[in-house]
């Protein structure tokens, strides 16, 4: 169940990044200005402005890098699965192996009626 609602949140958020990047390539500076409300962007840590553009093509690569991290995580999620399912199958099969093989002990070492 763990494993479903992991690849459920990268799939939800997969999703949340290719709308994104849709209203970028769509509005594209329409959107920004709206969300931060001015013309420049300030990066305190560099000091320096930031054009909206140079602020959107980052927040695009970073969108991208994340979308690819997302699908190394659900390929991860799903080889996990995998290897879960494989597991439950080889202690079914073992579990109905040693059960047949239980029942033929046991009739063979039952007194036969002639």
């Amino acid at each position: 169940v763990a494993i479903a609602k992991g690849l459920c949140r990268c799939s939800d958020a997969s999703r949340a990044i290719e709308e994104r990047l849709h209203v970028m390539k769509s509005h594209p500076e329409d959107n920004i200005t709206k969300m931060l409300n001015a013309s420049h962007v300030f990066d305190r840590s560099l000091g320096y402005n930031v054009s909206e553009s140079h602020a959107m093509e980052l927040e695009r690569n970073y969108l991208v890098e994340l979308g690819s991290s997302l699908g190394n995580c659900a390929e991860k999620l799903t080889c996990l699965a995998l290897q879960d399912a494989r597991r439950m199958m080889a202690n079914l099969t073992s579990m109905s192996e040693s059960g047949s093989s239980y029942n033929q002990s046991t009739q063979e070492l039952a007194p036969s009626h002639p």
